[in-house]
Order: structure tokens, then C-alpha cells, then sequence
């Protein structure tokens, strides 16, 4: 089960950091310290994906269940809520793809100076330099802020439960004297390396063709393609890469949408659509799409 997964990972990367710092010189516990933040920001960006996938029904064949794991195991530990996201990513994402107004994803790119009068590789090298500075993680927090963690349309019984359970673990390790790990091993990760990583994976979702492809929906998102030791240092699953094939049909879980991709694929048009290799070359192919400026006599990219 994905859940048993990715929380066995994090008490594997939390247990080695303790035992490190408590039974290590602290050349030693500093290093594994930093290998672990990283490991447990691409798990909780793991265990967001498990709300993801319940928000559309298609973590478990039992929705009900499915929702409350998606949840209380996924989205709540990293802050997120559950009506407040199905309503942004469903309603604003997936219903106005590539909205200036209304897509959150659009305006997130936008906000970061990479769609809209920015768009070059200037301004991707611009981004991904900046990408763990404070101010482009703050700029991440705010997105996640407005858009997963308090939105407006959270109902208001899922924010009062969401707010008991974080008094309550927070006053459990107060009183229990390990809320310093509880800061260390769960709260840095998810502003700093969960946030990277997540910037930096989304951005490999729909820039920059959901500005300068045509406006039909297989133009608009990308495939892409990582191999498994990829998958394990972002916490991802398999068929996480297949965007566009959730896009096109976002009730398929997400351990079937390799096979779904297969059947697609033969289809000549579909085929024939670019998908991302891995997660350097991905970025080289985004760059390389890229005018080195923007021309702002004509249109910025050639049209797929």
C-alpha cells in the first residue's frame, strides 16, 4: 500500500538521523542529517500525492476510505486540505488548464517570471538558480498557501479537524520533549526540500507549452519519463510521470496509467507527441525549447 510505503521511508530516514546525531560524532550526524531532510521532503511530497489522487477518486476503489487516508495520512501532515485542494486543483486547474486567471499552476509560473512577458531560457536559468532561495521558497509557500492549505473553500468542518490534529500532535511532542525533532526531521523538509522538489517537478508538468502550445488539452501536458532511482530520490510512484494521461483521464490511479499510456501510444498522434526524459534531460528539453529571449515582436515559440 502507498501510504505503508512512503511512512516506512520516513521513519527509516527519521530513525537513521536520530540514531546518527545521538550515537555519531557530529561530522558524521550533520551529513546524514542533511541526506535525510531530503529523502523525507521528496516522501511528504509523496504521501501530497496520495491527497491528489483521492481528490479524484482514484487512490482506492473505496472512496470513502480512499478520502480519509488521502486525508488524514497524506494531506494533513503537510498542512494541505482536503476540500480546499479537490476544489483549486479540480475546479481552477484541471477545469480552466492554462487560464491567466484562473489556473493556479498558470499563475504560479507566471508569478515566477517564467510565462507571460518573461518567457526565455534567461528566465528558467533566472528561476532555477533562485529555486531554493529564500524568497523563491516563500513564493512556493504562498502558492501552497493560498491554493491547498488555506483556501476559502475548505469546509468549514475539515479546518476545525485539521487544526485539532496539528494542536494535538504539536502538544504531544511538547509534552513528550521531541517537538525539536518534530522541527528538525518535519517542518524544515517541508519548507525547504519538499518545496524544491515540488517546484521544480511541477514545472516539468506544463511549462512552458501551457502557454505556447495550442489550446487543446494533449498539447498542453507533458509526459515524462524517469527511471526507478529517479523515482526513488523524489519519493514518486510509478505512472506519476504520466501527466498527460491523467489529464486526459483523471480518474485512472495512478498505477495504471503506464498501461494507459501504452494503449494511447497507438495512436499515431499521440505518438508522435514529445514526452520529458528523466529529470535533468526533461529540464535540457525545456530549455532548449526556449527562445534565449522573448521577442516581443512576434510569438515566443514555435507552435507544436
Amino acid at each position: 500500500m502507498e501510504a505503508v510505503e512512503h511512512w516506512t521511508w520516513i521513519a527509516v530516514w527519521c530513525a537513521a538521523s536520530v540514531l546518527a546525531w545521538r550515537h555519531t560524532p557530529w561530522w558524521l550526524g550533520v551529513p546524514v542529517y542533511i541526506v535525510a531532510i531530503f529523502f523525507i521532503g521528496g516522501r511528504q511530497r509523496g504521501i501530497a500525492g496520495m491527497l491528489h489522487m483521492a481528490t479524484h477518486r482514484a487512490f482506492m476503489d473505496n472512496h470513502r476510505v480512499g478520502n480519509v487516508i488521502g486525508a488524514v495520512l497524506g494531506g494533513y501532515p503537510v498542512l494541505q486540505s482536503y476540500t480546499g485542494y479537490r476544489a483549486s486543483h479540480l475546479g481552477e486547474h484541471h477545469g480552466r488548464l492554462g487560464d491567466p486567471e484562473r489556473d493556479p499552476d498558470y499563475r504560479q509560473y507566471r508569478d515566477n517570471g517564467l510565462c507571460g512577458d518573461d518567457l526565455s531560457r534567461r528566465a528558467l536559468r533566472r528561476y532555477l538558480w533562485r529555486v531554493i532561495t529564500p524568497r523563491a521558497t516563500a513564493s512556493y509557500v504562498l502558492y501552497l498557501l493560498r491554493h491547498r492549505i488555506m483556501t476559502a473553500s475548505e469546509h468549514p468542518a475539515e479546518r476545525v479537524l485539521r487544526v485539532t490534529l496539528l494542536a494535538a500532535v504539536l502538544a504531544w511532542a511538547v509534552l513528550g520533549g521531541w517537538w525539536p525533532w518534530l522541527l528538525l526531521l518535519w517542518f524544515v523538509p517541508l519548507v525547504t526540500t519538499q518545496v524544491w522538489i515540488g517546484a521544480v517537478a511541477e514545472l516539468m508538468e506544463h511549462f512552458p507549452i501551457i502557454e505556447t502550445a495550442p489550446r487543446i488539452d494533449i498539447y498542453m501536458t507533458w509526459n515524462r519519463v524517469y527511471g526507478l532511482g529517479t523515482r526513488f530520490l523524489l519519493g514518486e510512484k510509478d505512472g506519476e510521470g504520466f501527466h498527460l494521461v491523467h489529464h486526459l483521464y483523471p480518474r485512472t490511479p495512478m498505477w495504471r496509467l503506464r498501461e494507459v499510456d501504452a494503449i494511447l501510444r497507438r495512436d499515431p498522434v499521440y505518438a508522435a507527441l514529445p514526452r520529458l526524459g528523466g529529470a535533468l534531460g526533461g529540464l535540457e528539453q525545456i530549455y532548449r525549447s526556449l527562445p534565449p529571449r522573448r521577442d516581443h515582436t512576434g510569438p515566443a515559440l514555435a507552435r507544436p
